[in-house]
């Protein structure tokens, strides 16, 4: 017998085995396992039908859906490299010649088999050749049958990783980043606004300037004071200052100066926030984040803010680096898009149903097919999907229905390595995603911080949902109320034991234990009783100064003499003896006394002497009670009572309390009582989190999300700035799905580095790209690759349900239709949009005209107010508000200044503060929940927000008797008045100047505003002149 090389003679087996080993070894059909070494050799010998040699290596390719199908199967594989060393280990044999069994057919009897089905441990796979190769075509469980043939084949097969996630050859690296980095103009203008931007950062912060501190101290206010060293620095940082408010920080190092010498410990915390100088000349920053108790160090550096633009900046370049590395999937997809290639193509992959009830129920019913065909095309894509969502379209709903699908889908899998990633670029919208995402088991975490604290009111309002479902179901039962009793107890208990009470606490310890004999039982409910009634007697009436004072007036009017007595002595008495507090306070033979005394039965003499005697010693024990107020000891006695309460509380909870019970209320405990514990919990095992574009990268997230993300949603991706958009698209590991509207408002840009950059690049391709979000040039470019392959990465969600239809159409008309994209309208029936406002009948949409002679538009700065349009427009909103109880009111402008200006008008008609916040006395602004009715803001702030009524201000009017064009300014943007004239339910009024808007000149440059002034002299509008 020989082995590795080892070669032994042995003694022959019995005569029958020996034929039958001879006969296996001359065929070649068999392989041998030697079992027990030694001495005495037992063999182990598989034989086979047949043998085959292959004298070429077999090379066999593993697509994403065999590794997919693999990783079901044996859920310890965690992605194609572990399934390519899998199937290697269990499909090729050990042995010092390479071997492989596979299942006998036709095709396995020549050299160039077209297919054939390999046999594992357990499972079979099916190989095909394939435009010359082979690759393995179906994953199954293996299911042996006696009239199936084995053979054994004698060559060498090696499976070669063929999936869209394998890891990259060092060739493949080099053209990604190329295509990234090389000509590439798009991604060459936003490399140099992150560079321009950070320049900038940088410079404003130098302008303030930095100057060392040698003293600091926390103020009352929270707020952090530090004490200049006397440096010329100092002098020049305060002067610069001056009376402004400026963004400050604080650290051992100057942000944007390097060459600063660190002071302090490195390691120190940084303070950031506004600044003042004080009239001591210190200056006193009010930090922008809550800061708890940290101590900072006594000397430093005080200086500009730089440090969070620095940090915002880089996630940037890290981002955009992680893009041009092609880590994985989506993110090879996006840089081969964003290199104006073809997108790679999508290979075989497992598809999922889109619709279940879960989905239906987040949906309202039954969805709409293009709201179908984006979960399924969300779910199902393997690297890059968007979902256009026009207003009204319900996209935050199918974001949601998106989440749950997909943690069904995964339901069996770790939570860490199947997670969603919610994201938006500011927080209100990454809320709304938070607030609308149910998937049925725990809700999303919120990670990052708003207004400088951790938002966790989203999960603070499932915790305390969860509570009351619990107490609806299983808190009103007998064994729920004992259960609550028992942990009373041994809080109360634990209390007692640890702090020492006065004696008042513990009175009020066995006067509760006295209360609760379905717990402790009656004898001991007796006992604490008495023990509480002995210590308040022989420790004085030592219970709250109310009951004493009330002890001390009722003893006070006991009549201790004749014609006192006589007068109204006997009901005193009554009332005194019938006062429980008065009560506890005598012994046996001063309530005898009482009693008879309110019943008549003493003779006067007798009475005044009792009566003096009871006043006296309860007025001495009152007082002398105040003196041992806090007296603080512990008794023998309740110690004991305590611990026959705690013995019996057990010994009823055993008796009455099932084990379905114990675990609800130690869950529903947990709960209450442990909420950091639940919140930890919650985002350990969640299956989704949610942060802002910028915050998906934070210290905050990475503790809790050490892998991708195998999923990336973000809302509101046509805001997002390009650079702050790729922050979450590279962290996806399996699909990123970017939900948005680029008709809808434009990403937010620092306007003042467009002509910088100019300067440097053809301003034309400049302002095409800086005016372009990311998610347009995307949704283009899929569109155009979708005609060529036929693969669909982009749905427009066309059916809308917010607006009135006669609204819905004129916003589908002027926005959407010219680009082929098509609106309708989810609800027909006008009734069901009715706003019962009087004063506009049953119009739908409206002008309400100011000509210039009320008064012209006035710079308000740098923008523009116009003071008749708001007077008109805070006196219809208080005629609507008194009328209605319910409706909800938008007014929207395009200006700040005519913000403020409404605001004014607004605080001159007493319905706001000075601070610009409506008047919480004025009853008609706020709904019957608490919740205000009306928001007024510029359109920016308006995007995913909606109302009944909306007041649209123009602003804009030509000026009487000027020969100058009409200026429409901001209005000639579509994508604002997009926003601005879809916000509302029921109804649409325009504000302003009805004949700067109804010509010609109109008609060209704001076509929108033209065709709804037309629209309001139809049957569904009306004008007039207030």
């Amino acid at each position: 017998m020989t082995a590795d090389g080892t070669s032994w003679m042995c003694d022959p087996p019995e005569r029958d085995d020996l034929e039958w080993l001879q006969t296996v070894a001359s065929a070649g059909t068999y392989v041998v396992e030697l079992l027990q070494p030694g001495t005495d050799v037992v063999l182990r010998v598989l034989t086979f039908d047949g043998v085959q040699h292959w004298a070429e290596l077999r090379e066999i390719g593993v697509d994403d859906l065999i590794v997919e199908t693999a990783r079901r199967v044996n859920r310890s594989l965690k992605g194609s490299t572990d399934v390519i060393d899998w199937l290697t280990d269990t499909i090729c044999l050990a042995g010092p010649d390479p071997l492989a069994v596979v299942v006998a057919t036709s095709g396995t009897r020549d050299d160039k088999n077209e297919a054939f089905r390999l046999v594992g441990a357990g499972f079979a796979l099916d190989v095909k050749r394939l435009d010359d190769r082979l690759v393995a075509s179906r994953f199954a469980r293996d299911q042996p049958r006696a009239e199936r043939r084995l053979l054994l084949v004698r060559g060498e097969i090696r499976f070669r990783d063929v999936s869209r996630t394998a890891p990259l050859s060092y060739v493949q690296q080099q053209e990604l980043r190329r295509l990234a980095e090389e000509n590439n103009a798009y991604l060459a203008i936003w490399d140099e606004y992150n560079r321009l931007e950070l320049n900038a950062a940088a410079a404003a912060a130098r302008d303030i300037g930095w100057a060392p501190y040698d003293r600091v101290a926390r103020r009352a206010d929270g707020s952090w004071e530090f004490e200049l060293r006397a440096h010329l620095r100092s002098d020049a940082l305060r002067d610069r200052i001056g009376s402004e408010t400026v963004g400050l920080e604080t650290g051992a190092r100057v942000a944007f100066d390097e060459t600063v010498d660190a002071a302090g410990s490195s390691t120190a915390k940084v303070i950031i926030g506004l600044g003042r100088v004080t009239q001591q000349g210190n200056i006193v920053i009010s930090p922008s984040a809550d800061n708890g108790h940290v101590e900072l160090p006594q000397s430093g550096h005080v200086a500009g803010a730089f440090t969070l633009d620095k940090v915002r900046i880089e996630r940037r370049s890290r981002a955009r680096e992680a893009i041009a590395g092609g880590a994985t999937v989506p993110v090879r997809q996006l840089a081969t898009i964003l290199g104006d290639k073809s997108p790679i193509p999508i290979g075989r992959r497992r598809l999922h149903s889109p619709m279940s009830t879960r989905v239906r129920e987040i949906l309202g019913g039954q969805p709409t097919p293009a709201q179908l065909q984006a979960i399924d095309m969300a779910i199902n894509s393997p690297d890059v999907a968007l979902i256009q969502g026009p207003p009204g379209t319900g996209k935050t709903r199918v974001v949601a229905a998106i989440q749950a699908r997909l943690a069904e889908i995964n339901r069996g899998e770790s939570a860490l390595t199947h997670r969603v990633l919610l994201t938006s670029y500011q927080h209100d919208a990454v809320a709304n995603l938070v607030q609308a995402a149910d998937d049925g088991t725990l809700p999303p975490v919120k990670l990052g911080r708003q207004d400088g604290r951790e938002d966790q009111s989203h999960l603070a309002a499932w915790t305390h949902d969860l509570i009351q479902r619990l107490e609806r179901r299983h808190g009103t039962s007998h064994a729920s109320d004992l259960l609550r009793a028992q942990r009373e107890l041994a809080d109360r208990t634990d209390y007692y034991l640890k702090v020492n009470p006065n004696v008042s606490e513990t009175v009020e310890l066995l006067g509760w234990l006295e209360r609760h004999v379905d717990l402790v039982g009656a004898a001991i409910a007796v006992d604490a009783g008495r023990a509480a009634r002995r210590l308040t007697y022989e420790l004085g009436a030592a219970g709250a100064r109310v009951n004493q004072e009330r002890i001390l007036a009722l003893a006070r009017r006991l009549r201790t003499t004749a014609a006192g007595y006589g007068d109204d002595g006997p009901d005193n008495a009554r009332a005194a003896l019938t006062t429980q507090s008065f009560h506890d306070t005598l012994d046996g033979e001063q309530r005898r006394n009482l009693e008879a005394a309110a019943c008549g039965d003493l003779t006067i003499d007798d009475a005044i002497k009792t009566m003096a005697a009871i006043r006296d010693s309860v007025i001495d024990r009152v007082l002398d009670s105040r003196a041992r107020a806090g007296f603080v000891s512990r008794f023998p006695e309740v110690d004991a009572i305590l611990q026959r309460a705690q013995n019996e509380a057990q010994r009823q909870v055993d008796v009455q309390v099932t084990s379905i019970d114990r675990v609800v209320a130690g869950f529903r405990d947990v709960v209450e009582r442990q909420p950091a514990a639940v919140q930890d919990s919650i985002m350990a095992h969640t299956r989704a989190l949610a942060a802002t574009c910028q915050q998906s990268v934070s210290g905050s997230m990475r503790d809790v999300q050490s892998v991708p993300f195998d999923t990336v949603i973000v809302d509101e991706a046509a805001r997002a700035n390009p650079l702050d958009l790729m922050i979450p698209l590279a962290l996806a590991s399996g699909r990123a799905i970017l939900v948005g509207d680029h008709r809808q408002l434009p990403q937010l840009l620092d306007e003042t580095i467009e002509p910088k950059i100019s300067a440097r690049h053809d301003s034309v391709v400049v302002r095409n790209v800086l005016s372009r979000s990311l998610f347009e040039r995307l949704f283009t470019k899929l569109q155009e690759a979708e005609r060529r392959d036929g693969q669909k990465r982009v749905i427009t969600l066309d059916r809308q349900y917010r607006m009135h239809p006669v609204l819905g159409t004129f916003i589908n008309q002027q926005f959407y239709a010219p680009y082929g994209e098509h609106v309708t309208n989810g609800f027909s029936d006008e009734a069901r949009f009715a706003h019962g406002l009087s004063k506009y009948s049953g119009a739908a949409c409206g002008w309400l005209d100011v000509p210039p002679e009320s008064g012209a538009e006035v710079r308000s700065g740098s923008s523009f107010s116009r003071p008749a349009e708001a007077t008109v427009i805070v006196n219809e909103l208080k005629d609507a508000l008194k009328e209605s109880n319910d409706l909800t009111f938008g007014v929207v402008t395009f200006y700040k200044g005519q913000e403020a200006a409404i605001w004014r008008e607004m605080r001159e008609a007493g319905l706001a503060g000075k601070d610009d916040t409506l008047n919480s006395s004025y009853p008609a602004l706020w709904s019957s929940r608490g919740l205000p009715r009306v928001r007024i803001g510029t359109v920016d702030a308006f995007q995913g927000r909606e109302f009944d009524v909306v007041f649209l201000s123009t602003t804009r009017s030509k000026r009487t008797g000027s020969r100058q064009r009409p200026q429409f300014g901001f209005l000639v943007l579509p994508n604002r008045l997009c926003v601005a004239m879809s916000r509302q339910r029921r109804l649409l009024i325009a504000v302003g100047d009805a004949d700067m808007y109804s010509t010609d000149k109109a008609r060209e440059a704001v076509p929108a505003l033209h065709a709804f002034f037309d629209l309001t002299g139809g049957e569904h509008g009306f004008r007039r002149r207030p």
